[in-house]
């Protein structure tokens, strides 16, 4: 079937590549989570976000006249539709299939756990090779990663920390449970101040904030 000019730029016509399918899945999303409201309305959620996404550039990618989306599109356009950027990204969680790198298809909830740094993309050998498979082995172990997995864990400290110090300066807990607690909250900051000092000797960004000037007596 012979398609007209007007098809020929639009999703009509199918993604040629695993890049413009990305736009379609983003393009498609963003169409799903819009609704009713209109695409201006859209863009002026951007623009009061700080950076405008128009609303000829959002039909565009919605008819797919454009069909590619940059990372600063998508975090905007995620923070006006109120989801994670990764949604936009991954829209079909937890098993929709997707490919996280071209011709590697794996279940929505694999590809965000990778895309937040809660795992490594390890490419089999049978697709790259046994060297380069080799090479992304020992990249699971590097710097980077172990910067994300200690960020990760420092958060879920400091949130235990702030759960804890909320319960023993509460009038109603009794002493027992006081102590108790007490000792819990100091065995946490023995922790974090460990993770702390890991993140440091890797030049990960680390700053003081109110949790810690209270330990000290601020």
């Amino acid at each position: 079937m012979t398609q007209t000019v007007g098809e020929s730029h639009t999703w009509k016509t199918p993604p040629v590549d695993w890049a413009e399918e990305q736009a379609l899945r983003i393009a498609q999303t963003v169409r799903t989570l819009r609704g009713k409201r209109s695409a201006q309305w859209l863009a002026d959620r951007t623009e009061a976000l700080g950076y405008t996404v128009t609303r000829s550039v959002i039909s565009d990618l919605e008819l797919g006249r454009r069909r590619y989306v940059s990372t600063a599109e998508i975090i905007v356009l995620a923070a006006a539709l109120t989801v994670p950027p990764a949604y936009l990204l991954y829209p079909d969680l937890p098993d929709g299939p997707v490919e996280i790198v071209p011709g590697t298809p794996v279940p929505s909830i694999s590809a965000l756990r990778w895309f937040s740094g809660e795992r490594i993309y390890q490419p089999s050998p049978q697709r790259v090779g046994l060297k380069l498979a080799k090479q992304h082995s020992d990249l699971g172990t590097s710097e980077a990663a172990l910067v994300v997995e200690l960020s990760r864990k420092r958060l879920q400290l400091r949130e235990q920390m702030t759960k804890l110090t909320t319960i023993a300066k509460s009038a109603r807990t009794s002493p027992d449970v006081r102590a108790t607690v007490t000792q819990e909250i100091s065995a946490i900051w023995d922790e974090l101040e460990n993770v702390d000092g890991e993140l440091e000797a890797l030049h990960a960004v680390v700053v003081s904030d109110p949790l810690e000037d209270e330990r000290l007596g601020g």
